[in-house]
C-alpha cells in the first residue's frame, strides 16, 4: 500500500514543480475537508517540502526536483539553495550550524546510491561525507549529540542481502565508520534513530516479526534488545520516559516506554475512526504534536493530536477527510520554530465543490495554551 500511495503522488510532480513558481502561501480557507482544525493552517508554495527548521532558517525540498530551498520569513518566500544530483530524502541541522542533506535515488533503492553531504556555510556549499550502501537515511534515520553522529539506513526490505546498517561519526559529522550490520534478513527496516540528552541511543527496526527496539549506553558500540513487537518510526524523550509514534504493533497510536523498567504501554490507541501509522513528532513549549496519515487502501481519517501532559491525555487537533479509499493522506516529517508546526504533506483537499491534489507544507499555528 505504501508503493500504491507513492505511485500515486510521482504521476502528479510534474503538474506540482510546473506550478510552485514563486506562489505565495495559499490559505485555501476553508478547506471542506479539514474538520475540526483548532489552530490556524496555511499550505505553503506547492511542491516545496519542509524538512528543518534551525536558527530561523526553514530548509526544504522541492518535489519531484534535486533541489534544496531555504526561507526566512517561514515559508512566505523561499530562496534557491543547492542541487544534489538524487533526491533528497532528509535535512538535518546538529545544533552546531551544520546542515546535512541526504539523497538516494529511492528510499527503497537496491542499490547504493544513498550519500550524505554536509554544509558548515549555511547551505552555501555541501561536501560527500559518507556513503549509504542500501536506500537512504530518511528523516528519522539521523541523530546527534555533541558531535556524535548516527545515520542508518532504510533499504530494500524484500532483499535479504540488502542489511540496513547504522554509521557513526564522532567529529560532527567528517569522518564515519560501520558500527552495526545485521546479518541477512527480509522483511527488515531501521526505523527511528534516537539519542537521549543521557547518551543513550535506541534505534528502531521493522517491520513485521522483526519489530523491536534496541538501545545502547555506548554510542553504538554493543547493543540490546529491549523491546519486542513494536516498530516506531517517531519518538520524543521525557526523563523518565519515552513517547513512540507507532507504524505497527499491538495497536496503532503512542506507546509509552518506562526508561528504567523498558516496559511499553498504551499512551494513545487512536479512536475510531482513525487509525493509521506515525511518521513524526515534535515538542514545541512542552506541547507534544504527533500526525497520523491514512494509506490508500484505507478508508480512514489523517489526524494530528497533541498531549499537554508529557504523553497522559491527548486531545485531537484537526482531522482530513478523503473522496474515496484509493487516495492516500501522507504526514510525513515534522518540524517547528516558535510560531508554526511544518508537515511534509500530501492530500485531495476539497475546496468551493472542486478536488484537488496538493503536495508540499502544512503549516500550522502552535497551540495558545496560556503558558
Amino acid at each position: 500500500m505504501k508503493r500504491l500511495f507513492y505511485g500515486f503522488i510521482l504521476v502528479l510532480s510534474l503538474v506540482l514543480a510546473a506550478c510552485a513558481g514563486n506562489a505565495s502561501p495559499t490559505p485555501f480557507e476553508p478547506i471542506d475537508n479539514f474538520r475540526d482544525f483548532s489552530v490556524g493552517y496555511t499550505l505553503l508554495r506547492p511542491g516545496i517540502i519542509v524538512m528543518e527548521a534551525a536558527d530561523s532558517v526553514l530548509w526544504a525540498r522541492e518535489f519531484g526536483t534535486t533541489s534544496l530551498h531555504k526561507s526566512y520569513d517561514q515559508g512566505d518566500s523561499w530562496v534557491f539553495a543547492y542541487s544534489f544530483n538524487h533526491n533528497i530524502q532528509a535535512i538535518y541541522a546538529d545544533g552546531f550550524g551544520n546542515i546535512f542533506v541526504s539523497t538516494s535515488e529511492d528510499r527503497w533503492a537496491e542499490i547504493g546510491t544513498g550519500q550524505l553531504f554536509k554544509s558548515d556555510d549555511g547551505g552555501q556549499n555541501f561536501r560527500h561525507v559518507l556513503n549509504l550502501q542500501s536506500g537512504a537515511a530518511v528523516w528519522w534515520s539521523i541523530a546527534s549529540q555533541n558531535g556524535y553522529m548516527l545515520v542508518s539506513e532504510y533499504g530494500f526490505k524484500q532483499l535479504g542481502n540488502n542489511a540496513r546498517r547504522i554509521y557513526r561519526s564522532h567529529d560532527f559529522g567528517e569522518n564515519w565508520e560501520l558500527i552495526y550490520e545485521p546479518p541477512p534478513i527480509y522483511n527488515y527496516h531501521k526505523h527511528k534513530t534516537l539519542i537521549t540528552d543521557d547518551g543513550i541511543v535506541y534505534q528502531s527496526v521493522g517491520d513485521g516479526a522483526n519489530a523491536r527496539i534496541m538501545r545502547s549506553a555506548d554510542m553504538g558500540g554493543s547493543w540490546e534488545t529491549v523491546v519486542y513487537g513494536f516498530q516506531p518510526t517517531a519518538a520524543i524523550a521525557f526523563e523518565n520516559h519515552i513517547l513512540w509514534g507507532l507504524d505497527g504493533g499491538p495497536w496503532m497510536g503512542i506507546a509509552r516506554y518506562n526508561r528504567q523498567s523498558t516496559q511499553m504501554e498504551a499512551a494513545l490507541v487512536l479512536p475510531y475512526p482513525f487509525y493509521g501509522p506515525s511518521y513524526d513528532m515534535v515538542m514545541v513549549d512542552n506541547v507534544v504534536y504527533a500526525a497520523f496519515l491514512s494509506y490508500a487502501g484505507y478508508e480512514v481519517p489523517a489526524a494530528i493530536f497533541y498531549s499537554k501532559d508529557e504523553g497522559q491525555s491527548w486531545h485531537i487537533l484537526g482531522h482530513i477527510e478523503k473522496p474515496s479509499l484509493y487516495w492516500g493522506i501522507g504526514f510525513y516529517a515534522m518540524a517547528a520554530d516558535e510560531d508554526f508546526i511544518y508537515i511534509d504533506f500530501g492530500s485531495p483537499i476539497y475546496q468551493g465543490g472542486d478536488w484537488e491534489f496538493f503536495r508540499g507544507t502544512l503549516r500550522l499555528e502552535l497551540l495558545n495554551l496560556g503558558n
